[in-house]
């Protein structure tokens, strides 16, 4: 490409020379502007930009940072760019620790893109961000405000928000504006570890959104109040699908040990399958008046789907003695699908439903009950679910080795002979009901449904 200098040669008009000098700097902006950069970031600041935020602040659209092995203690924050923020190593080796500032550790709060991405590291160490509309703190360790990232194959750990109010231990994502098009996050291959909120969602609080929470562990997330794994309250918009996650011993003081889902509206139904909820806790706050709880599953208000879940061990205490340790319906939740979903060893009942407006849409079909105490199904007088058909009661699904935590089912599970198969796993995973070895938490993982 030939450039011209815009000058004014004898006998040669200026417009001419400054149009074509014009014409070619245009050119050559567009040509570097599509050639995306990789900033490489070393921990002892001697790479392409000293810090994780300065390499964000230089970069440009399609650009990628890419974060060598080490800690680096920063609070980050994405500016709005369409970038990519990717460790090198994987979560193990990178780690981004936040605990100097009284700040979230990542920061998407100026429209990012779903083009915008962070993978692969451990983010730590964060308290909230107080934001000027709000009185309390929000996102200890990811903050999405009106902002569509995508979240994947990160370790969020040891997270909180603070020592006042606060909402997301290890993230929250919401809008603050409903005349705006609803922001897209997805989180996906994600581990969220011992996160703490002071009032609601220990491991996410999600509001506002359109969300997929696909393939994640939630374990030994704890909340004051209610979501001890997720807070999920749309309070009439937005909608959300969580799929094929794990939740662990997650700990709600009030209702939902693994996912609360509080306020609906007029929000789309929700569509919860294929998550595992293994000993989660909740233990109701208000004390002797609270006769639901929730230890798994706490639905209150919301309409939506519950298929192919596996509940097992889980635990839901208050002032009666079926708080509902799977699946609490309360408030309103009507229109509620409860189909081909494993029910073991619940304490505080299997199911439960609490004043259940509208009662006559809930409908469980197709599920299997093993050693729930004291019941099964609860069904108090005020509120009788609509219909129960082709349910499996008293049937051991015959599971591989619950005391190793496998959850998985033998060859010959009444579960997967049900037509469709009933709980998290179609294949079996092991033989005749009996586990050939010791099952680890890894090999748990690689047989969890993954697609």
């Amino acid at each position: 490409m030939m450039c011209f200098y815009c000058g004014t040669p004898r006998g040669v008009g200026v417009s001419t020379i400054c149009i074509k000098a014009l014409l070619c700097v245009s050119m050559l902006l567009v040509v570097s502007r599509t050639e995306a950069r990789t900033w490489n970031i070393l921990v002892d600041g001697t790479g392409d930009a000293p810090t994780i935020q300065a390499g964000i602040d230089s970069s440009g659209a399609g650009d990628v940072v890419l974060v060598h092995s080490g800690t680096y203690f920063e609070n980050i924050d994405f500016l709005g760019k369409d970038i990519v923020v990717r460790s090198q190593t994987g979560p193990q080796g990178t780690v981004i620790d936040g605990s100097g500032n009284e700040d979230s550790v990542v920061g998407f709060v100026s429209g990012e893109p779903e083009s915008a991405r962070l993978e692969g590291f451990t983010i730590q160490g964060g308290v909230g961000r107080r934001l000027p509309e709000r009185t309390s703190r929000a996102g200890g360790g990811i903050l999405i405000i009106d902002s569509s990232p995508v979240i994947e194959g990160n370790i969020i750990r040891d997270n909180t928000t603070g020592a006042g109010a606060g909402w997301g231990g290890g993230l929250l994502m919401d809008s603050s504006r409903y005349d705006i098009e609803f922001p897209t996050p997805w989180i996906v291959n994600n581990v969220f570890e011992r996160n703490r909120s002071t009032i609601n969602g220990g491991g996410i609080s999600a509001t506002g959104v359109r969300s997929r929470v696909e393939r994640n562990v939630f374990r030994e997330n704890e909340a004051r109040f209610d979501g001890g794994g997720m807070y999920v309250s749309m309070d009439g918009v937005g909608s959300i699908e969580i799929r094929n996650n794990q939740f662990w011993e997650n700990v709600a003081g009030d209702h939902g040990g693994g996912i609360e889902f509080g306020r609906q509206g007029q929000s789309e139904p929700v569509l919860l399958e294929f998550n595992l909820f293994v000993r989660n806790a909740a233990h109701g706050n208000d004390g002797a008046s609270d006769n639901g709880t929730g230890g798994a599953v706490s639905m209150r208000g919301w309409e939506g789907t519950l298929r192919n879940n596996t509940f097992a061990d889980n635990r839901g205490t208050g002032g009666n003695g079926c708080t509902g340790g799977g699946i609490l319906l309360v408030g309103g939740s009507r229109e509620v699908l409860v189909e081909n979903n494993l029910f073991y060893a619940s304490a505080g009942c299997g199911i439960v439903c609490r004043a259940l407006e509208g009662a006559e849409g809930a409908t469980l079909k197709n599920n299997l009950f093993w050693s729930n105490a004291p019941y099964d199904i609860n069904q108090p007088p005020e509120c009788t679910i609509g219909t129960i058909e082709n349910n499996l009661f008293d049937v051991d699904p015959l599971l591989c080795g619950p005391e190793m935590d496998n959850y998985t089912v033998s060859n010959q599970s009444p579960a997967l002979a049900a037509n469709p198969p009933i709980g998290v796993w179609t294949n079996p995973g092991c033989g005749d009901g009996v586990p050939v070895e010791s099952t680890t938490w890894g090999r748990i993982k690689t047989r969890f449904r993954s697609n």
